[in-house]
């Protein structure tokens, strides 16, 4: 994954011949979302969805991938019975709520997947909780919001909306958000030379405000993308 621009990222892959998938994360929004600080990084998510690491690559051992399975569909949604694609529909458009209806009328026949797709519901919620605990308000107001839309009325959505109401009245925690937002922003288009110093004053300024907090950590982050900026 990468935030910066197509006309960026397309001549480098044309030099250097590169075969393995990639996909653009414009703003960071996924790179934040993980919990990433640098690159390389892997992410590692579990059977409910739930990130058990992010961090090098070379960190991760067998025992956290073969406990990572534990409840995981005996088969990937691109190879469900036909009668499941509704459900698979569902899943992949994020409506969680709908999902779980769909397969809960198809009966005992599919106890699995509906198992498996309360399990990814409660998976997200967890990974929001966590994000909020962290202090990451940009991903609960981003994640929180389409997690909401898409749980409709299913009782985990009073959580999600209680944990989105907190942040709207919680001063220091919009403080944060808007720091976020601003380097998100900042990041989200292609940067110009001339624009370069201007983006380092402001991303030191955010972490010389905020220390310690999330804001300051994706500041540190954007700094370090300046930086391979400026060494082109």
């Amino acid at each position: 994954m990468t935030s910066e621009s197509p006309s960026q990222t397309e001549p480098w892959v044309a030099k250097h011949g590169m075969k393995y998938a990639y996909a653009y994360d414009k703003g960071s929004a996924l790179f934040r979302g993980v919990g990433a600080t640098g690159y390389p990084s892997a992410v590692l998510v579990d059977a409910k969805g739930t990130i058990v690491y992010a961090g090098h690559p070379a960190s991760i051992n067998d025992g956290v991938i073969e406990k990572a399975l534990d409840g995981a569909l005996s088969k990937p949604i691109f190879e469900w019975p036909k009668e499941l694609g509704g459900v698979a529909k569902l899943i992949r458009k994020g409506d969680l709520g709908a999902a779980v209806a769909e397969v809960q009328k198809l009966g005992e026949a599919h106890a699995d997947i509906a198992k498996a797709v309360q399990g990814m519901v409660a998976g997200r919620v967890t990974a929001l909780e966590k994000a909020r605990d962290a202090g990451d308000w940009l991903a609960v107001e981003t994640s929180g919001k389409a997690l909401l839309k898409g749980l409709g009325k299913l009782p985990e959505a009073e959580q999600v909306k209680a944990i989105l109401d907190a942040l709207d009245k919680d001063k220091g925690a919009q403080e944060i958000l808007k720091a976020q937002e601003k380097i998100a922003k900042i990041f989200a288009g292609e940067l110009k030379k001339n624009q370069f110093d201007k983006v380092q004053k402001d991303l030191d300024k955010i972490r010389e405000d905020l220390p310690g907090t999330a804001a300051a950590r994706d500041a540190l982050a954007g700094l370090e993308k300046l930086k391979a900026l400026r060494a082109r």
